[in-house]
């Protein structure tokens, strides 16, 4: 019975400290576009999880420079209207196949800086909610690679249904190799690359991509980039 009670009173002071914080995010409402657009600005609350206390109406709500570790199944199912998330600076390292259930309307999705590995991470199922998406950014702090495969196959079952992306902001790994389901992306306009460890670059290795992309850039991690026809 003990047990029962200290369960209990343990369970209530939990959910009464993710109430008390949730509450701190600050609610605003701006003008943007010719109407109003609520936002829930999160940010650097020392947060460990996704408030489910937020007003269901937000179209914007900023998470960056918290403490998210992970992103679990219908995180964000109150928030329908949301059309903008940012997520950056966080020490995410799991997301889930459901993370972004719901989430019909967004189209502006900012994961960056954070230690999300390319190759595990990103399902063929995780990106379905969400492919009205029109910038797409999962730059990080990715540590040095160590050891890697001659070819690394970026996983384009992932990214193929993002068919509406005009900005995509993603890690250059050592060796890297697109796959055909980046050549869907026909309406991409901007390409960025970080984390920088690029050890052979040719003339193929951007050949998936849409012809429509007008800027390309990368941000150098190592001393050398090389080039190799």
């Amino acid at each position: 019975m003990e047990r029962i009670i200290l369960y209990l009173v343990s369970s209530i002071i939990i959910n009464c400290y993710k109430f008390v914080h949730a509450s701190n995010c600050d609610i605003k409402i701006v003008f943007k576009e010719n109407e109003d657009v609520k936002i829930s600005d999160c940010k650097n609350k020392g947060l460990t999880f996704i408030p489910h206390d937020l007003p269901g109406d937000i179209k914007v709500l900023d998470m960056s420079s918290n403490r998210l570790r992970m992103i679990g199944n219908n995180s964000f199912v109150n928030y329908k209207y949301l059309q903008e998330l940012f997520l950056r600076q966080n020490q995410l390292h799991y997301l889930s196949n459901k993370s972004f259930q719901g989430l019909h309307k967004l189209t502006i999705l900012d994961m960056s800086e954070n230690i999300l590995n390319l190759s595990k991470v990103y399902s063929a199922e995780l990106f379905h909610p969400i492919t009205n998406l029109t910038k797409l950014d999962i730059r990080s702090k990715m540590p040095q690679p160590i050891e890697f495969v001659p070819d690394y196959n970026y996983p384009d079952h992932a990214f193929g249904i993002l068919t509406e992306l005009s900005f995509l902001g993603i890690d250059m790994m050592p060796l890297p190799h697109f796959g055909s389901g980046f050549g869907q992306m026909k309406t991409i306009k901007e390409l960025h690359f970080d984390s920088c460890y690029l050890i052979h670059l040719s003339n193929e290795t951007f050949q998936r991509f849409s012809s429509s992309v007008e800027q390309l850039t990368h941000k150098l991690s190592v001393t050398l980039c090389c080039y190799r026809r």
